[in-house]
């Protein structure tokens, strides 16, 4: 494992409650795979939490950000779509491009790559530890 929890080289395991989380804005981020720990290629996020308010709409200048719906239902808007995402649905916000979620039930959790890396290094920045 690396440093932070995370699996050293962007290789190998990472099992279920391990990696770094914090808790931001209602929901816990847990950081799977850090870019640090890949040569900044990518990172490996999840996040989860109950139902709520959306997360404001952003964009990352260089990142590309994957959001694969593992449990519940969550709300995705990203430039001019928006899509109702359940367990198996796949989307994304390119780089400069508007995108935003909400958690819709209240136990949904989505995972996903972060293209390049070390933007996930803002929930550590913002966020509260979290166990």
């Amino acid at each position: 494992m690396g440093g932070d929890g995370s699996a050293a080289s962007g290789a190998g395991i990472v099992a279920a409650g391990e990696g770094t989380a914090s808790l931001l804005l209602g929901q816990v981020g847990r950081v799977l795979v850090a870019g640090a720990d890949t040569g900044m290629a990518y990172a490996v996020l999840s996040a989860c939490g109950p139902a709520g308010r959306p997360i404001p709409l952003h964009y990352h200048e260089a990142e590309h950000e994957i959001f694969f719906c593992t449990r519940g239902q969550m709300q995705l808007w990203a430039g001019e779509e928006s899509r109702v995402l359940n367990p198996g649905y796949f989307g994304s916000g390119p780089p400069g491009v508007l995108h935003a979620y909400q958690f819709h039930d209240p136990d949904t959790e989505f995972m996903g790559p972060l293209s390049p890396g070390g933007w996930e290094r803002f929930f550590r920045f913002t966020g509260t530890p979290y166990d």
